[in-house]
């Protein structure tokens, strides 16, 4: 977490982005907007002239360690939310409590470091909290995002695979 500011949309904050060759999604960045007081996706879409891809961009920072998920940042939603993203690191499989209000299908996608998409998969879901369990077997070790879209919302988490 770490925080810039600035006058206007004009004047910055500022923060170089993350780029890989063809790849448009590079994270799960979130901005805070107090004119709304909602924390939103960071976007690369210009407000000025409304041009981008519109994917979630990432920032260049690099954490080394372990790492353990203290708190989950909803987006864009007041009634849904990802929880307990555990293990941490994940081995052969990764476990999450998904919570709704309404009964469903959502879609789940995988996704690698570099942002590819490498699973997509659509999940029935009952009103209230639903235990999700994906299967990792077979995919490398690093760090993977998973996201979560339905009619209420989107999120991404990320996690690490052992």
């Amino acid at each position: 977490s770490w925080q810039t500011n600035g006058s206007s949309s004009f004047s910055g904050p500022w923060a170089p982005p993350v780029t890989y060759p063809v790849v448009t999604a590079t994270g799960d960045g979130i901005q805070y907007t107090a004119a709304s007081m909602m924390w939103n996706p960071a976007k690369d879409t210009s407000t000025t002239t409304g041009t981008g891809t519109g994917d979630i961009q990432g920032f260049p920072f690099k954490v080394y360690g372990h790492f353990t998920t203290v708190g989950i940042q909803q987006i864009n939603s007041k009634d849904f939310g990802i929880s307990n993203v555990y293990p941490v690191p994940a081995t052969n499989e990764v476990n999450f409590n998904y919570t709704t209000n309404n009964s469903g299908t959502i879609l789940i996608s995988l996704k690698d470091n570099l942002g590819r998409v490498i699973l997509t998969q659509e999940k029935k879901v009952v009103a209230g909290e639903n235990k999700i369990t994906q299967n990792l077997s077979g995919y490398q070790s690093g760090i993977y995002f998973i996201s979560v879209k339905s009619d209420e919302g989107y999120y991404v988490a990320k996690f690490m695979k052992n």
